[in-house]
């Protein structure tokens, strides 16, 4: 039975329906042949009880009909003349009975096989997308229009999920936003604004000495350049939010001795120990090299940054994935760092004077290319795995 139910569900609807409409004429008229030969044979039955003369007639088209040559009614007994009158009520309408149910249960077993599932779960689906509720699922293993169409559902939702996600998590970004604004705006601001208003005050009057006056402008520089590096900041966002992948192909041993060369370069000033551990297929594929660039170099540097002696980097690949992981010795992520160094203007400590946005970036470039990021611990320091998808 579950057989036959594949089968069925793999069937396109047009195709289907000539099928189950050919099986059930062919069965109405089935059923039809046998009914008029079942009440011929009663018809008979009654000739032969009262010893009528009957014979067969042809009415056209290779048709016999049975015919009476003498049929007195005063012979035959009311139930006789009762039944008489249902067989040729019979012959007269047994067609139009078997086909009609035919034709009916026929529409009935195509909706039920075919319409009504997929038309209950688009209704479904249509009505908790009409009340912005995507918290729902829709499940289909036909392979007809009908179930094409209800996959194609599933993929909307699922697009149309992302989406909202993603667009929840700007709306979150954009509260972080507003309260690094407050705080990398307003507190320089302020200071540059009582700076000035004193020295207007008292320099006039004198009252200021020079060395207070070189003091509270080393001030007012410090504070202009803290506003200088977060108009930097905020056109770096805007040009990563913008960025779209520029997919082109190439070839993978290049891009990772690339990356190689770079990270050696900036361990020269350094003593750390670099170890690389590749194991990779070589072969073209189709990557925006310069996000892959920049993610790399990202967590890279925030590692050199952190680590006491060592780095270690491992690359590999699947058949639709670059992966990378670099591990470093030093004090690792604190569990704040775990869950929020991803976010946009995170910062470990209150005294800071400015938000970091290297691992923001990193994981706004790696979903841009399909991919994905992520932080740990290891035993010894800290640990970053992140992804990005290719085509060959």
């Amino acid at each position: 039975m579950g057989r036959i139910n594949k089968i069925v569900k793999s069937i396109p609807i047009p195709i289907f329906f000539i099928i189950i409409v050919t099986v059930f004429l062919m069965l109405a008229n089935f059923l039809s042949t046998k009914t008029s030969n079942f009440l011929q044979k009663e018809q008979m039955k009654i000739y032969e009880k009262y010893d009528l003369r009957y014979g067969l007639q042809d009415v056209g088209d290779g048709v016999l009909a049975t015919y009476v040559v003498d049929l007195d009614w005063s012979k035959m007994s009311d139930s006789d003349i009762e039944r008489f009158n249902l067989i040729l009520f019979g012959f007269r309408y047994c067609y139009l009975f078997w086909y009609t149910i035919s034709i009916i249960t026929c529409a009935i077993l195509f909706y039920y096989l075919k319409l009504s599932k997929p038309i209950k779960k688009l209704n479904y689906a249509t009505q908790k997308l009409a009340n912005n509720d995507l918290d729902f699922e829709i499940i289909s293993d036909s392979n007809d229009e009908l179930g094409k169409l209800c996959k194609s559902y599933e993929e909307m939702r699922l697009n149309l999920y992302d989406n909202n996600k993603k667009m929840w998590r700007m709306i979150e970004d954009n509260k972080i936003l507003t309260r690094a604004l407050s705080h990398d705006i307003r507190t320089p601001l302020t200071i540059l604004k009582g700076n000035t208003e004193m020295m207007l005050k008292y320099i006039p009057n004198n009252k200021l000495s020079k060395t207070k006056m070189i003091e509270m402008l080393a001030s007012m520089n410090h504070n202009i350049m803290r506003l200088e590096d977060f108009v930097t900041n905020m056109s770096t966002i805007v040009r990563i939010e913008q960025i779209e992948p520029k997919y082109k192909k190439v070839e993978l041993k290049r891009l990772i001795e690339d990356l190689k060369e770079n990270s050696k370069c900036l361990c020269k000033d350094k003593k750390i120990n670099l170890d690389f551990n590749v194991n990779v297929i070589s072969k073209e594929i189709l990557v925006d090299e310069n996000i892959i660039h920049e993610v790399y170099n990202n967590v890279f540097n925030n590692a050199y940054s952190y680590t006491k002696d060592k780095i270690l980097v491992n690359i590999e690949n699947t058949e639709s994935k670059l992966n990378f992981e670099i591990i470093d010795n030093g004090n690792g992520f604190s569990d704040k760092a775990l869950k929020e160094a991803t976010h946009i203007y995170f910062k470990e400590n209150k005294d800071k004077n400015h938000f970091g946005l290297g691992l923001y970036i990193s994981k706004l470039l790696s979903e841009k290319h399909d991919g994905s990021i992520m932080l740990s611990n290891t035993d010894n320091g800290a640990r970053v795995k992140f992804s990005f998808s290719y085509k060959i």
